[in-house]
């Protein structure tokens, strides 16, 4: 019955021309009944580092001290040498700027972006 179901709304995707979306829509559960729904973009402070030790050492710190954030891929528009950013509330930025200094981790640059 589930499987019906999902062939169904697959070809109800298919006529609206959104078939190179469905898969992604199925892993991440985001199908509505009016069709995709989209997230909603927030502004995220994000801060990049030089090396992917800094990165993953500034996680664990985070972690550590009970910070909301996560690491992410770096934004097109920011520049890093690893690849790899820490993304907070831009509320915390102070915090993780003292936090970091503290801690010895060098950061490439805080950035306020719209994720």
């Amino acid at each position: 019955m589930a499987e019906m179901q999902k062939l169904k709304n697959r070809s109800t995707f298919f006529e609206r021309g959104l078939a190179d979306k469905i898969e992604m829509c199925y892993s991440k559960k985001r199908i509505t009944k009016g069709g995709i729904a989209l997230r909603q973009r927030s502004s995220r402070c994000v801060v990049s580092f030089y090396t992917t030790a800094g990165a993953m050492a500034a996680e664990r710190l985070c972690r550590r001290e009970g910070l909301e954030g996560r690491l992410i891929s770096v934004p097109r528009s920011v520049t890093s040498d690893c690849g790899l950013a820490w993304s907070a509330p831009p509320e915390l930025r102070e915090t993780l700027e003292r936090c970091f200094q503290e801690a010895g981790i060098e950061a490439a640059g805080f950035h306020m972006l719209s994720l």
